[in-house]
């Protein structure tokens, strides 16, 4: 019986053994398979320069900053209807309101009849190639025709007045800035001589790696001139953040340029004894800011894209963190890095007087109502509240 009992126990331990060298093998096996795989992924991740730097602490919620739920108010205009009106502009002769969509058309509604008036009036937009994908951003009026910024196209001008004909005005095909072509434009405003002033958001990453751009966080940008008569296309600042929003000031002797991954607000001067020099116009916004237009009252509406106040902030954390800006950009899907940064999400737009105080601030925490603004544009007593991504459009009484 004792035999038998060893020969037993024997017998267990060489199963034992063969099979902790099957596992063994196997794991070498799952191991050179997830090392080729990372291997793989790394080399395919797109190549990254991440600038280590910081902003001031993120505002507290005090004084015109205090928490608020103002935008929760706002009415939801054509839900689902359509999808990313980014930027918007108004037609003061005949009250037609214009926005680009995310599919990359332009749609007109009427500002007193908008839900029956909703129209495509440009499938998409074109000059001298025919890029697969399109996006209109910022856009203005003037002289009777929209004038309208497209990072894959350049600049397009539609005449409101002939059918909606369509007019390359830039083309990046052919207009290039500083001998390289102008991979990511983005807002514009226009001068009364004609002069169009553009920001370019990178010299490197085009709207698609817009989000590397950011997560890169490195003076990449740009407020370019473009006049329309002589085509000089010349650059006026550089070393920007991100440069997005554009606006003249009502003489139009400055330009404000919002730089987004500086959270803050340049102006630049084109007229005057200071004409060639800048200044920090704003600085440490409670977010990182999108387009900028006029207020009525004076002053500016800023749409902040991603709001930042103390113990809330996604992006200071992440731009606190070189390290992690890198893995982030190299290896999390965008969508993934979405979902995180809405954890928090609080939809603002706030208003700037003159002199770059912040007078007002319209928020909404959990995004119930105003996710994102990309832009908040004053028109007729309301306050219209574009969305890159949102699938309707924001309206709410001032």
């Amino acid at each position: 019986q004792s035999r038998s009992s060893g020969s037993f126990k024997l017998s267990y331990y060489n199963e034992y053994k063969s099979y902790l060298r099957m596992f063994k093998t196997l794991a070498k096996y799952i191991i050179a398979v997830l090392l080729a795989f990372l291997a793989y992924k790394v080399s395919q991740a797109p190549a990254v320069d991440i600038v280590a730097r910081s902003l001031p602490p993120p505002p507290k919620h005090t004084g015109v900053l205090d928490r608020n739920n103002k935008l929760q108010s706002a009415e939801i205009m054509f839900k689902n209807e359509i999808v990313g009106p980014e930027s918007l502009a108004v037609d003061g002769d005949d009250g037609n309101i214009y926005t680009g969509l995310l599919n990359g058309s332009i749609v007109r509604f009427h500002k007193d009849d908008p839900y029956s008036t909703l129209k495509v009036v440009v499938d998409k937009l074109r000059c001298s190639g025919d890029p697969e994908v399109t996006r209109p951003l910022g856009m203005r009026i003037r002289d009777s025709h929209l004038f309208v910024v497209d990072p894959a196209v350049g600049v397009v001008k539609i005449n409101l007045r002939d059918s909606y004909a369509t007019e390359c005005v830039l083309d990046v095909e052919k207009d290039f800035i500083d001998n390289k072509k102008a991979v990511f434009l983005d807002d514009l405003d226009i001068t009364k001589e004609g002069v169009i002033y553009i920001s370019l958001a990178s010299r490197t990453r085009t709207l698609e790696e817009s989000f590397i751009e950011c997560m890169e966080s490195g003076p990449n940008a740009a407020l370019l001139k473009f006049d329309m008569k002589t085509r000089e296309f010349t650059t006026v600042k550089s070393d920007m953040y991100f440069a997005n929003g554009v606006q003249l000031s009502p003489d139009q002797s400055y330009v404000l340029v919002n730089e987004l991954t500086a959270a803050r607000i340049t102006r630049v001067w084109i007229k005057g004894e200071k004409a060639g020099t800048s200044e920090i116009f704003v600085e440490n916004l409670p977010g990182i800011p999108d387009n900028i237009r006029p207020r009525k009252d004076g002053g500016y509406w800023v749409a902040m894209g991603l709001s930042r106040f103390e113990g809330n902030s996604a992006f200071d954390e992440l731009l606190n963190k070189p390290w992690l800006r890198y893995i982030v950009a190299k290896f999390v899907p965008f969508e993934i890095f979405m979902g995180f940064k809405n954890s928090k999400k609080v939809g603002q737009v706030i208003a700037i007087s003159e002199n770059g105080e912040i007078i007002e601030s319209l928020q909404d925490h959990g995004g119930i109502s105003i996710p994102d603004v990309t832009e908040a544009n004053e028109i007729d007593g309301y306050l219209y509240l574009g969305g890159y991504f949102n699938p309707f459009l924001g309206k709410i009484k001032l």
